[in-house]
């Protein structure tokens, strides 16, 4: 996980719960599919605050109740009230376009993240048009609906996502078992650092095969832990961003132009004997232009952290 996204749901948590809570109660009251388990109702009764809640304690412990269920179920009654939650959080149902139901891309409309928090070089945003061509990120289950089929529809288990991240590279992986970072949840633990000295790295720009062969980038844990590692290697972070090593070397380069710019324009004003804020505004002007980036918004780029990183590594 490259991006921290506590926040990107705020905005469609009240309509989508509402609609979960919707499912559950009208399977409650009768009105749901036909299920086959006579355990389904009494799971949803332990658990529905658990699935609609915005704490991932909440999902950790719906969970530790579903498999309590399996271990008093023989291997059928589990497989059967797995089937029968497929049935009420139907998510193949819940991705159809619908111009008037809550769905997929309803909710994918109040996502806050421009790209995918797990590998952050793909976009994860939303278009829409009713009767016609419509596109929205994927929404991957952090845990698997294969395995937790009631946490299929609950939106802290749902992951903006680019299709390599959710489907070649995790596919139905168990984060439950295995622990990685949650974009929902966890603080951002992975800095990028470039180890080529500074002086070489202009002679790779406008060379790709050059770049991606002498420039080397590092992305090292801020504080090592066993999620940071196993999402580091789930998601291939450190062999997908060695292809990005011409971005990287470009971004250097422009930021050395730009301070080199600044440098000079300070040393000018400052024989003609201009105020010192006046000095910083333009620094500030010159290097958002030249960058095309500005550091405090490093989320909403695509590569913004790798970028937020080599200025703050390279900064004079």
């Amino acid at each position: 996980m490259i991006l921290s996204i506590p926040d990107n749901w705020s905005t469609a948590s009240d309509k989508h719960n509402a609609f979960v809570t919707a499912l559950i109660q009208s399977y409650l009251n009768g009105n749901g599919p036909a299920t086959k388990s006579k355990y389904v109702a009494c799971f949803l009764k332990l658990t529905q605050p658990l699935i609609i809640s915005d704490k991932l304690s909440d999902l950790n412990a719906s969970i530790q109740t579903l498999l309590s269920f399996k271990i008093r179920l023989t291997p059928r009654q589990y497989k059967l009230l797995l089937n029968d939650l497929r049935k009420i959080f139907n998510y193949d149902s819940f991705c159809k376009k619908h111009p008037v139901k809550w769905n997929a891309y309803s909710l994918c409309n109040h996502s806050r993240c421009r790209t995918c928090p797990y590998c952050n070089h793909s976009y994860a945003m939303t278009v829409y048009q009713d009767g016609e061509g419509a596109f929205r990120p994927t929404l991957d289950h952090f845990y698997p609906k294969t395995h937790y089929p009631h946490l299929a529809l609950s939106l802290a288990n749902l992951i903006p996502s680019c299709y390599s991240c959710n489907s070649s590279l995790k596919g139905d992986a168990d984060f439950f078992l295995h622990k990685h970072l949650h974009p929902l949840f966890d603080q951002e633990n992975l800095k990028f650092q470039c180890t080529t000295p500074q002086k070489k790295i202009t002679a790779l720009v406008g060379n790709v095969e050059k770049s991606n062969k002498h420039f080397k980038l590092r992305l090292v844990p801020i504080k090592p832990c066993e999620a940071t590692t196993n999402s580091l290697a789930r998601f291939a972070l450190k062999e997908r961003y060695d292809m990005l090593a011409f971005e990287a070397a470009s971004f250097i380069t422009a930021q050395i132009t730009a301070d080199t710019l600044i440098a000079n324009l300070a040393t000018a004003k400052a024989k003609s004997r201009k105020n010192q804020t006046s000095i910083r505004m333009s620094s500030a002007s010159i290097k958002s232009h030249s960058l095309r980036f500005e550091p405090n918004e490093y989320q909403h780029y695509l590569l913004g952290r790798l970028y937020f990183d080599l200025h703050d590594q390279f900064k004079r």
